[in-house]
């Protein structure tokens, strides 16, 4: 149970555990794809001018180091898949 736990936490997904009894019998595991406008409407609702999403994993040390030539502080917000 403790390793279909870490699959889905590092999947994102959200844990709802099932009981019969009392006793601990398994577990449902639910995520929502982001739509393609999440990012821009978050980044606006935030006032920031420059989001960015689906960035590949090896490009995000390159993005961010071009960010903070261009502007100096970056907060780089994401998570594994």
């Amino acid at each position: 149970m403790d390793s279909a736990v870490a699959d889905a936490a590092e999947g994102g997904c959200s844990i709802t555990f099932v009981a019969i009894d009392v006793a601990l019998a398994g577990l449902l595991a639910f995520r929502d794809e982001p739509r393609a406008e999440a990012a821009a409407v978050i980044a606006e609702r935030l006032g920031l001018t420059d989001a960015r999403a689906g960035v590949a994993p090896d490009m995000k040390a390159t993005a961010i180091q071009e960010l903070q030539a261009q502007q100096g502080s970056v907060a780089f917000v994401g998570g594994r898949r």
